[in-house]
């Protein structure tokens, strides 16, 4: 082999390695940002799995109209979102495996108020504008709310803080009631005026 072809070969063998260290390097900090919480859409989208929303807007993720009864496109959709072969349809929604970093949790998202669900019949249902979606976790229960106000809101709070009596301090602007009942659980109830919807948090132990 002659000096010309030996010097293409490194230099050939030399890109190979930057490629290499390029695309090690971006997995690596695409995973950090999935540790951190960043670039990591909604519930529906990719949701929470320590049940945190963001404080800059309420987005339930919603691309399914029925979830127990998903057109081809949607179906489709979520596939693209959450990966073939983790999530399926059943008839009371759908069914999404938790993920490989451990962010987030084995959960189902639907339309229905499945009251015989362990987690479900722990909460009072919310009677006050329309339930958009509801998410429900290993650990947590997430229900998504659109066209409703904040006095409807602070009568669901009046009718759930007998139970959840030890009110917490919050920051957060969009956050309209957050406390804990005698068993640790909490509630985190956050509202957007500007849209009318809102997200009851209910997080267990």
């Amino acid at each position: 082999m002659d000096a010309k072809k030996i010097k293409k070969l490194k230099r050939l063998v030399f890109l190979i390695i930057v490629l290499l260290i390029v695309i090690v390097s971006f997995n690596s900090w695409r995973r950090s940002k999935i540790f951190e919480g960043e670039g990591i859409k909604t519930s529906s989208g990719e949701l929470k799995t320590d049940a945190t929303i963001n404080v800059a807007e309420i987005d339930s993720g919603r691309f399914i109209k029925d979830y127990t009864n998903p057109t081809t496109e949607e179906i489709a959709k979520a596939y693209d979102i959450y990966g073939y072969g983790n999530c399926y349809f059943t008839d009371e929604g759908l069914y999404v495996k938790a993920d490989e970093y451990g962010y987030y949790q084995n959960r189902l998202i639907t339309n229905l108020w499945l009251s015989k669900n362990t987690l479900v019949s722990k909460v009072k249902k919310p009677e006050v504008g329309n339930i958009d979606n509801i998410e429900i976790g290993q650990t947590y229960l997430q229900i998504y709310l659109y066209d409703v106000t904040e006095k409807e809101l602070k009568t669901y709070i009046k009718e759930i803080d007998d139970e959840y009596n030890d009110e917490l301090e919050t920051k957060k602007d969009s956050t309209l009631y957050i406390a804990r009942n005698e068993k640790n659980d909490k509630v985190e109830i956050k509202y957007n005026s500007m849209s009318k919807i809102a997200s009851i948090l209910y997080s267990f132990n």
